[in-house]
């Protein structure tokens, strides 16, 4: 596994509603534009490298250089994953996947064409609840959650209602 654990790279457009530093390919505009969420990302693997240093993690120290530095492409990607092999397992976790549509879904099976998908369901209400929680804690809400209906508004964010339409996530993978 790759030592962040939500890669971002298959749901990168704007079409889908995800946090994604990964939007922008080259690195010099990522750099220049400042974005928060690449932001964030690039400190704390930045601030981690001392760490692999005294724990003679060098494959972290080139992993963590070609996140921060790297061109944003499927050859990028797959060189995210360098010790594999054929008899090995590797994977990445990144529950925005679920939003995906047909055509980014053949994407990820076209890079790899021996691909096999574990989608993981939690019970929808527990789902929607770690959601709100979790905007809450980015900040993505814009004013304090005061009342019941404040939540009841927050959990029919096209993020989160998303997210546990099981019948059409499954129906997009099945497809």
């Amino acid at each position: 596994m790759p030592p962040i654990k939500e890669l971002h790279y298959f749901d990168r457009s704007p079409k889908y509603p995800s946090p994604n530093g990964l939007k922008t390919a080259s690195p010099i505009a990522r750099i220049w534009r400042n974005e928060p969420f690449h932001r964030r990302q690039c400190r704390r693997i930045l601030r981690s490298l001392p760490g692999c240093i005294v724990s003679r993690r060098f494959d972290r120290i080139g992993w963590g250089l070609r996140w921060v530095f790297g061109y944003y492409d499927d050859r990028w990607y797959k060189s995210l994953f360098p010790d594999v092999s054929a008899s090995s397992i590797s994977g990445e976790i990144t529950p925005a996947y679920a939003l995906l549509d047909g055509e980014d879904i053949e994407w990820m099976r076209k890079i790899n064409p021996s691909l096999k998908i574990i989608l993981l369901v939690r019970i929808p209400v527990d789902r929607a609840w770690s959601a709100l929680r979790f905007y809450k804690k980015i900040g993505r809400f814009k004013k304090e959650i005061e009342c019941v209906n404040d939540v009841l508004i927050a959990l029919t964010e096209e993020g989160i209602t998303r997210r546990g339409d099981y019948p059409e996530i499954i129906g997009n993978y099945l497809n």
